[in-house]
């Protein structure tokens, strides 16, 4: 209780079991570990393909499925640690974790995508008419397309059901591999009727569309990282649940935070200035427990201010 401000501190410290964590731990690295899997093979196929059929658009695809294979290890590892549980040295948990291995998800995807740009800037500036073998490459560029859009629809469900943020930076990445390998179809089009120069814009066009994913993606880890606050709508919703509590009689300031795929929530309530500590204490308690059931939150700190007339 702090008597200079004329207010009742009450501050039950809410931490969600870490349980559900574990499991939901569990279901990533095995989401990832099937799809470092195929993505081992489609990279070693595209790869292969590409040289042998003299296609710089299937190589590049091909490079931008081995930059997968990197992302999806840092992912298996770095999922060991963001779910442990909260100890005396990390109180909150180890959460954020998963908000730094998107970033590092984010910056490989600008790496790939700077790689890329400067493959189709060159071809461009360096022209070949190539024998292409085509049969092949468009095999490879269809069999691309169908397994990454199956890895993103599997990857991104789970990770919108679970709400991972590391999940769905993943299957973006997943559909970044999608628009490459049809901008390498449609370029190859145009090659398989001379005009080779297609094949390198292809490659250029798919460095943009990784590029801007990549962007989305460390755009939205760097506002977790610096404590962005919840959407408008669901920092109303909260206040109307809160309103809903007998005896809450306004709320002066409520402010929320990111922790990866959860909310931190700072409350200061007013409430009836004649009432008990203990039914103030009771109060606090009732709306922790009705947020709690009904918002992914993980803290809530709570202050009460009497009302004043």
């Amino acid at each position: 209780m702090s008597k200079g401000s004329g207010k009742i501190g009450i501050s039950p410290n809410i931490i969600v079991d870490m349980d559900g964590n574990d499991k939901k731990a569990r279901l990533v690295q095995r989401i990832s570990l099937i799809s470092l899997i195929l993505n081992i093979l489609l990279a070693a196929a595209m790869v292969v393909t590409g040289i042998l059929c003299r296609s710089a658009a299937v190589v590049s695809d091909g490079l931008n499925t081995v930059s997968d294979i990197a992302t999806t290890l840092i992912v298996i590892i770095g999922m060991r640690f963001a779910y442990k549980k909260a100890d005396s040295g990390h109180p909150y948990g180890h959460e954020k974790i998963e908000t730094v291995i998107s970033m590092l998800l984010g910056l490989a995807l600008l790496a790939t995508a700077g790689y890329i740009l400067y493959t189709g800037i060159y071809g461009m500036i360096h022209i070949e008419n190539k024998d292409i073998v085509f049969n092949f490459t468009f095999i490879m560029a269809g069999v691309s397309v169908v397994i990454k859009e199956i890895m993103f629809q599997y990857t991104y469900r789970i990770g919108k059901k679970i709400d991972s943020v590391i999940l769905k930076a993943d299957a973006w990445h997943h559909r970044s591999d999608v628009l490459s390998s049809a901008t390498v179809i449609v370029g190859l089009v145009f090659a398989y009727f001379g005009v080779f120069i297609a094949e390198y814009i292809a490659c250029a066009l798919i460095s943009v569309l990784i590029g801007i994913q990549a962007v989305k993606i460390l755009r939205s880890g760097a506002g977790q990282m610096l404590d962005e606050s919840a959407p408008a709508e669901t920092v109303e919703k909260i206040s109307g649940s809160i309103l809903q509590v007998e005896g809450v009689l306004g709320i002066e300031t409520i402010k929320t935070r990111k922790y990866a795929d959860k909310l931190f929530v700072d409350l200061d309530l007013f409430l009836d200035p004649g009432i008990s500590l203990k039914s103030a204490h009771e109060i606090s308690h009732t709306v922790h427990d009705k947020l709690e059931a009904e918002f992914n939150i993980k803290h809530v700190q709570i202050h009460c201010s009497p009302k004043e007339d």
